[in-house]
């Protein structure tokens, strides 16, 4: 029984097959190494906290963040082991400037590209630099002091570190406001070491000596804090103003503080983490950025720091939105892969069939009808197999696209973490249009596989009915109006009379909206598309015309054929496989119907459906 078990073994094989779904290429990954000097206080917390999230938003990203405790030599160890992993892109925010530039110097001489970030080493052997302007943080904290002093006092200086770059360059900024003016006095306080316990211990041994201080600038916010609670211990907490350099968010960040009247003002003072993350991923895929990015800062005190807050905790709620909109993806995501599940059942059920029916029909002995019903059958399951396949490769590839879509208005929403003014409602309803847009590629994905699955599988049958032509063209121009106001393009239906047509009105539905979706995707802002629905001679047609960028002659021959895949993008980056097309044809085919496409490259395309008339 040679041909009996070798028929069993394809069948075998082809159950096989139908249990996987093909699989996006592996994207190459990219290391990332962050060697944090310390993770022991707020502001470095929330930085680590910044990385992590935002590595999350790239599956090719490995991100390990090394925490040195606060000790150069264990941080030194850190950047070591990273250099020996051969890491593709090095983070370093140096504990001190000395001390780290040698292991940072060998690591990028041995072609690691290096990031500081907001602290520099004592060389220029990095790849580029993130982080606040500390001189111009210090410039403004003094400008504000001198206006809180009203043209003398005295001022208390808590540094971070003598020795790191950012306690330098704040304290020089801050004394430029300064120089030879002999009516302000600014005392040295010594190092807070940046921590509020740290920085208690030298404030209260400044006190012991003198008090007679108008104003406290110390060099981040939980210092500054320190200060005003061992003045209000000392009850002279109204005779000084306070300011700090930070401004976290949250109920122990440095904007709560001035809320609560702890702080005069703070200096925002940003992490740079969602800049690091991507910096680091332009310089793995080969790209070029600045040698120096530097973020913006602002000065926030009693007069606007309701308004610094509310923003905040609006752009805590649009996150938590817009996480529910990856959630509603994901489940859209779990829906196909039950189907894909239901389809590995179907086939599984048919191959049993065909196994017992194929026993049945060799006991009979009729090798003809045996073999002439082997070859259809096996036709028939070559034909499901690459229907399956091409849904499955359908599934994989366009639906990346509206997720990407919603992933980016993620990265939008978190950028405006980092921006002085807030997102106004233009902007809002943009980032809406867009999720919106994304939502309905899915569902319009969902509909024309349905449909494709149905024809292939000879289950789709025509329905018949009299009814006007605006009863689904009118709607189905409505299905776009939100991709159309997106991309400020205009569809413009054109008719003299709503007259009326025998057909199947699901079909000639989803035929002017693959043409309409088609037309939109290639074509630009100021663009209009022109539907036209006449009677003619022998029937009716109705034409989608746009101005997009049009094809060639060669493209138009091979528009229908099955092995086609369109490689042009649309306007927007949209990508397809030229499913909706190719069911458009298979559904007019149903209609004894023919479909008829005009394009000149860079000028736009026609496409028109004709339908003879029918008793």
């Amino acid at each position: 029984m040679p041909g009996f078990k070798k028929t069993i073994l394809v069948c075998l094989l082809l159950l096989s097959a139908c249990s996987y779904l093909p699989n996006e290429p592996a994207t190459e990954n990219i290391s990332i190494g962050f060697s944090q000097l310390t993770s022991n206080d707020l502001w470095r917390q929330t930085m680590n906290a910044e990385f992590e999230r935002f590595a999350l938003l790239y599956p090719e990203v490995n991100l390990e963040i090394r925490d040195a405790n606060d000790v150069s030599a264990q941080q030194i160890k850190d950047i070591e082991y990273f250099i020996n992993q051969n890491v593709d892109v090095l983070i370093v925010s140096p504990k001190e400037a000395d001390l780290l530039t040698p292991v940072v110097e060998k690591a990028y001489k041995l072609g690691i590209p290096v990031i500081l970030v907001d602290r520099k080493t004592s060389s220029d052997a990095y790849t580029t630099y993130i982080g606040g302007d500390n001189v111009e943080i210090g410039r403004q904290a003094g400008n504000y002091a001198k206006y809180l002093l009203n043209g003398s006092g005295r001022i208390l200086e808590i540094y971070g570190t003598k020795t790191s770059s950012p306690a330098q360059e704040r304290h020089k900024g801050f004394i430029e406001q300064f120089a030879e003016d002999e009516r302000f006095e600014i005392i040295d306080g010594g190092d807070g070491q940046w921590f509020g316990k740290s920085a208690e211990k030298v404030i209260r041994e400044v006190f012991e000596e003198d008090q007679a201080f108008d104003l406290v600038y110390a060099h981040n916010d939980v210092m500054a804090e320190a200060a005003f609670l061992v003045a209000s211990e000392l009850g002279i907490e109204d005779e000084m103003f306070f300011i700090g350099i930070d401004a976290l968010p949250g109920k122990e960040g440095g904007a709560q503080m001035v809320k609560d009247g702890k702080l005069d003002a703070t200096l925002r003072y940003l992490t740079g983490g969602r800049v690091a993350i991507e910096t680091a991923i332009a310089i793995a895929n080969g790209d070029s950025v600045p040698r120096n990015i530097t973020l913006k800062t602002a000065l926030i005190n009693s007069e606007n720091v309701e308004i610094y807050q509310n923003e905040e905790e609006r752009i805590q709620e649009q996150q938590k939105i817009l996480e529910q909109q990856q959630q509603a993806i994901t489940d859209q995501l779990l829906k196909f892969e039950n189907q894909r599940l239901l389809l590995t059942l179907i086939f599984t059920l048919l191959v049993g069939a065909i196994l017992i029916l194929l026993f049945l029909i060799r006991a009979s002995r009729a090798k003809r009808k045996i073999n002439s019903e082997l070859k259809s059958t096996n036709n028939h399951l070559n034909r499901m197999v690459e229907t399956n396949n091409e849904i499955n490769s359908v599934i994989g590839h366009d639906i990346k696209t509206p997720i990407n879509s919603t992933l980016a208005i993620a990265e939008l929403m978190a950028d405006s973490l980092n921006d002085d003014e807030p997102i106004d409602k233009e902007e809002l309803q943009n980032f809406s249009s867009i999720i919106q847009v994304s939502i309905k590629s899915i569902s319009d994905l969902t509909n024309d596989l349905f449909n494709w699955s149905r024809i292939q599988a000879g289950d789709l049958k025509l329905r018949k009915e009299h009814f006007k032509i605006s009863e689904i063209v009118d709607p189905t121009v409505d299905l776009f109006e939100t991709m159309t106001s997106f991309k400020s393009i205009t569809i413009e239906t054109i008719y003299e009379n709503d007259f009326e047509i025998y057909a199947d009105k699901h079909i000639v539905a989803t035929i002017v909206r693959n043409f309409l979706s088609n037309a939109l995707k290639f074509s630009s802002k100021g663009d209009t598309i022109y539907l036209t629905c006449e009677e003619i001679n022998d029937g009716w047609s109705i034409s989608v015309k746009d101005e997009g960028v049009g094809m060639t002659e060669e493209v138009q021959q091979k528009l229908f054929h099955k092995e086609f895949h369109p490689s042009k993008v649309g306007t927007k980056k949209e990508v397809g496989t030229g499913l909706g097309l190719r069911l458009s044809k298979k559904m007019a085919d149903l209609h004894q119907a023919s479909i008829e496409v005009k394009s000149i490259l860079g000028k736009g395309s026609t496409f028109t459906f004709k339908v003879p008339n029918t008793v």
